[in-house]
């Protein structure tokens, strides 16, 4: 059921941050407290969540997310 969760977490973050300035690092579930961790890294304003909540309702038992929002700006120094 786990990699069913993890697969739908995924699919549904990837979705969700289409056309923004992030991107999906990683997706971990959390035994201990439930929960599903996202991970993400960029710059920019944030999708709005409520997308995020409507792929996810009812598909990942009971789990919660929890987003982790690595910022991140790249810069390119030339020689």
């Amino acid at each position: 059921m786990d990699n069913l969760v993890t697969q739908t977490v995924t699919d549904a973050s990837v979705n969700w941050l289409e056309g923004s300035g992030y991107e999906l690092e990683s997706v971990d579930i959390q035994s201990l407290n439930n929960n599903v961790m996202v991970t993400i890294i960029g710059n920019g304003p944030l999708p709005p969540i409520e997308k995020l909540e409507k792929q996810i309702k009812g598909k990942i038992h009971g789990k919660n997310i929890e987003v982790d929002v690595l910022h991140s700006d790249t810069y390119l120094v030339t020689s």
